[in-house]
């Protein structure tokens, strides 16, 4: 397997139906809520996949939850579930308090700024071309997958069906048809 040098993470939105349905939406309504996707600025009815993506590509880890949770809360599941000592992160993990709680991991967390902070504009810039990977895995699982339209009716076929799509994504990044 290739050596990672850091990771990635990033959430994307996995609407379970078309956003006119949003309120009278019933699959996993144990499990799913609304939630607001700031890209597309549309509500939508659902989870949110957040996903921790190797500098080479290969998806590492993963966690499903409620469209409604916010990102900086996922953290912690993530890097329990893959420990990378470096991180790269888009503006909605922005947070010094959570940037100090992974330092006392030894865990670099690399954060955008707001547009009133004093950054190098080469740091934003190497930051926005290594970013690149995680949009183009999402952009892949969505062209040959379809993973924003998952439209199924229980958590283990949502379950299965994510982990088939990931495993093949993977696989052809490896190299192994």
């Amino acid at each position: 397997m290739p050596k990672i040098g850091f990771t990635i993470i990033d959430s994307l939105p996995m609407p379970l139906c078309k956003p006119v349905r949003n309120l009278r939406a019933k699959a996993l309504k144990s499990q799913a809520n609304i939630g607001y996707n700031t890209t597309k600025k549309m509500n939508y009815y659902g989870f949110k996949g957040s996903f921790e993506v190797g500098n080479n590509g290969i998806v590492l880890a993963y966690v499903i939850t409620k469209a409604s949770l916010h990102d900086i809360k996922i953290v912690d599941t993530l890097m329990d579930e893959y420990p990378s000592p470096k991180v790269l992160a888009d503006v909605g993990y922005l947070s010094q308090a959570l940037k100090d709680e992974l330092k006392k991991r030894l865990i670099y967390l690399w954060t955008p700024i707001r547009k009133n902070m004093k950054q190098p504009v080469t740091d934003q810039r190497l930051m926005n071309r290594l970013r690149r990977k995680i949009e183009t895995t999402f952009s892949q699982l969505n062209e040959l997958f379809n993973i924003e339209e998952f439209h199924v009716w229980s958590s283990t076929g949502f379950q299965s069906r994510l982990e088939q799509c990931l495993l093949v994504r993977n696989l052809r990044i490896l190299g192994i048809n």
